[in-house]
């Protein structure tokens, strides 16, 4: 679970559409492969539950990480970047699905 100014493993802060760091209308999960040992990366999932608006956000993650997006008609993952953001525009009603990778 996310909380505003408190950290976590993954997630520093959220900055949405209007600049704060707070917004109902976003959910998101992060979630790890418990049954595979040599996997250190996580699943980041963003939803935008606003049916009116798209939501343009940026997470700033604890330190950089390789990135991944998975592409919604292949199901394959892409790589993004080696950075500590991820910006996006999630579409109304819509989510997207990162990997989040340790750098080593």
């Amino acid at each position: 679970l996310f909380k505003s100014n408190q950290s976590n493993s993954l997630i520093k802060q959220i900055i949405n559409n209007d600049g704060v760091n707070t917004d109902p209308n976003l959910l998101i999960g992060v979630f790890e492969e418990k049954n595979n040992s040599s996997s250190i990366g996580r699943f980041l999932l963003i939803v935008n539950k606003d049916l009116e608006k798209n939501s343009n956000i940026t997470i700033a993650l604890n330190r950089p990480y390789r990135i991944f997006k998975f592409d919604k008609e292949t199901g394959g993952k892409k790589f993004i970047n080696t950075n500590q953001n991820i910006s996006q525009t999630i579409s109304v009603g819509c989510g997207e699905l990162f990997y989040v990778d340790e750098i080593r």
